[in-house]
């Protein structure tokens, strides 16, 4: 991708500016930015493109995703909103982000051309994917059509970015949105569809799904127990250098973290307990990917506090980061019951979406007062039967 300067992007979050060449000119920069990217996968003879795995881009006419004209024509968008790529920021997060945008685009009549998710967040040069390679675009445009407020509003597929004519009335290209105070955004982050088949298809998972299952995020690797230990007040290790000790310090032997480490999997196991029944569990976590082995001590506790349960993983084998991510978080809407952690954001949006109180299930994060939650005042302190939405 084109790095823009600083100044660029002061014109961007404007989003206006007097003179309307300089406009222009920002909007074609992010047109140039979204084009780069998107050569990585499009068909010269015009055919419709999709990725079959992480590597590899094919063009065939039993594509999941549909044509650029064919999308367009659906909906009478008076203009497109082109949000460029963002580095550094996990799935989730750029979800909300996506979800943020896309509720402006409604609010303006526009259609929407998201180039924002990133295959590896931990990557300074991440490659960017588009939104059809982790979710649906069809299932969500249709419902578009059906969403009060969003019936002139379509997601663009990435190939609109590589039609031959310049897209049409292409005038406003943004950046930041602040998503948490956005209803808007929260309404369609909850109710639109969300099919995550082509993430977890390219995410080759390698155990068969049963029918019915609950689901725990269970978000307790090195970096969050140092986190989670910084919010407790215990100590504030990242700034006195030890970064780059983490795994000694998470390994079992540093008596605050095998503290925090024990009493989390304690209140994990005491919210899986209570929504428990006779289904098996999935286990959505990073313990045990590479890089994360220092704390499976921990999720062990967990596991050991809860003998008559069924534990299983996706075992997820893209080598990016992002849609394993997704390829989890696509597995575990299909949960019945949800028990995460109230401080990642991760949990937060499998809870929103999980919350259907229609059919019984529950969704619950632990620990949203975290001190109490480790002195052993209620556990489930984040938690509120049927309502997940806080």
């Amino acid at each position: 991708m084109g790095t823009l300067t600083a100044l660029s992007w002061m014109m961007v979050a404007g989003c206006l500016a007097a003179d309307p060449s300089i406009h222009t000119a920002v909007v074609d920069q992010c047109l140039a930015a979204v084009r780069t990217t998107a050569a990585a996968c499009a068909c010269p003879q015009g055919g419709l493109a999709r990725w079959i795995d992480d590597e590899r881009c094919v063009c065939d006419e039993a594509s999941h995703a549909e044509a650029c004209g064919t999308v367009v024509a659906r909906a009478p968008g008076r203009g497109v909103l082109v949000v460029p790529g963002r580095i550094q920021l996990g799935f989730t997060t750029l979800l909300r982000d996506f979800f943020g945008h896309l509720a402006r685009a409604c609010a303006a009549g526009e259609h929407l051309l998201y180039d924002g998710f990133v295959a590896d967040s931990h990557k300074d040069q991440a490659t960017r994917l588009p939104p059809e390679a982790f979710f649906s675009l069809e299932k969500m445009n249709a419902a578009l059509q059906a969403e009060p407020g969003c019936v002139r509003t379509q997601v663009l597929p990435r190939s609109c970015a590589l039609a031959g004519r310049r897209l049409v009335n292409a005038t406003r290209c943004d950046r930041n949105i602040d998503w948490g105070k956005d209803a808007a955004a929260l309404h369609l982050a909850n109710t639109l569809p969300l099919d995550l088949a082509p993430a977890v298809a390219a995410a080759r998972p390698r155990v068969i799904v049963p029918a019915v299952y609950d689901a725990v995020h269970f978000n307790l690797d090195c970096d969050w127990l140092l986190y989670l230990e910084r919010r407790n007040g215990t100590r504030n290790r990242l700034r006195r250098g030890w970064a780059s000790k983490t795994e000694a310090l998470c390994g079992g032997g540093d008596i605050h973290i095998k503290d925090l480490g024990s009493a989390l999997a304690q209140s994990y196991a005491q919210a899986t307990s209570n929504v428990a029944g006779d289904a098996p569990w999935l286990v959505v976590t990073s313990i045990g990917k590479p890089g994360h082995a220092a704390t499976h001590w921990v999720l062990d506790s967990y596991k050991r506090a809860l003998p008559n349960l069924v534990f299983f993983m996706t075992g997820s084998r893209s080598r990016y980061r992002e849609v394993n991510a997704a390829a989890e978080l696509g597995v575990l809407l299909g949960a019945r019951n949800f028990v995460g952690l109230w401080h990642s954001t991760f949990s937060n949006f499998a809870a929103h979406r999980l919350h259907r109180p229609s059919n019984g299930s529950e969704a619950s994060l632990i620990c949203k007062c975290l001190t109490c939650c480790l002195a052993g005042e209620s556990p489930l302190s984040g938690r509120r039967r049927g309502h997940a939405n806080e």
